[in-house]
């Protein structure tokens, strides 16, 4: 299956729900991990730092990914069955080591401070308190 075949892998305004399927979700969210994974070699091998650098780019890749996951998240609540719940749950493992890994990437976590001590341009200060309080 290509990624034009996937529906969780179209740039639309809003999922096409009726077309996702659970053969659709693990093939997704692996292309998604693995996209990501490469972009933030990328961008470590090419010496970002600091707002511009790291944390935009990651923004934009965690928000591909939430864009791939959140509707069988939503799925998985609403028309849940058999197929659907192995798919998302064989994911779920899948998407804890990501973040764990980005959770303790050091060169990541390097490249983040050389913002500290600096003003946070002003929408994404608001980004940045819209996370913590979804964290909260």
């Amino acid at each position: 299956m290509t990624g034009m075949d996937n529906p969780l892998l179209h740039d639309a305004t809003l999922p096409a729900f009726q077309a996702i399927r659970p053969e659709h979700i693990e093939p997704a969210i692996r292309q998604v991990l693995q996209d990501n994974r490469r972009g933030l070699q990328e961008l470590l091998a090419a010496g970002a730092e600091g707002w511009d650098g790291i944390v935009v780019p990651m923004e934009r890749m965690q928000h591909r990914l939430a864009r791939t996951w959140s509707p069988v998240g939503h799925l998985n609540g609403v028309a849940n069955g058999d197929e659907l719940r192995a798919a998302y749950n064989t994911c779920l493992p899948l998407l804890t080591a990501y973040h764990t890994e980005i959770a303790q990437n050091a060169a990541l976590c390097a490249g983040i401070p050389a913002h500290q001590g600096h003003a946070v341009p002003r929408p994404e200060a608001r980004a940045a308190q819209a996370r913590r309080q979804r964290a909260a």
